[in-house]
């Protein structure tokens, strides 16, 4: 998923972070709000580091595919006759 300044003021700095969220913690929140456990991502996937994050469910939107150029991953098919 995609973190930006809709999710949390905290992270209103920079562009946002893709996270891949491992858990939804069952930390009391406000209503709306969720505690995530998981790992931020770098733009091409690789994980950067593992967080724990407050953020207000509503503003979390669906991260963009990872960057294919960044990690040179390709999918090539050969076919023989």
């Amino acid at each position: 998923m995609f973190v930006g300044p809709e999710a949390s003021v905290q992270f209103d700095r920079g562009n946002g972070f893709r996270f891949r969220v491992i858990a939804v913690t069952a930390q009391s929140a406000y209503a709306g709000w969720v505690w995530l456990d998981g790992v931020q991502l770098s733009p091409d996937g690789d994980v950067i580091k593992r967080r724990e994050i407050f953020v207000c469910a509503d503003g979390l939107r669906p991260a963009p595919p990872a960057d294919i150029a960044a990690t040179g991953s390709t999918t090539t098919t050969t076919v023989t006759a």
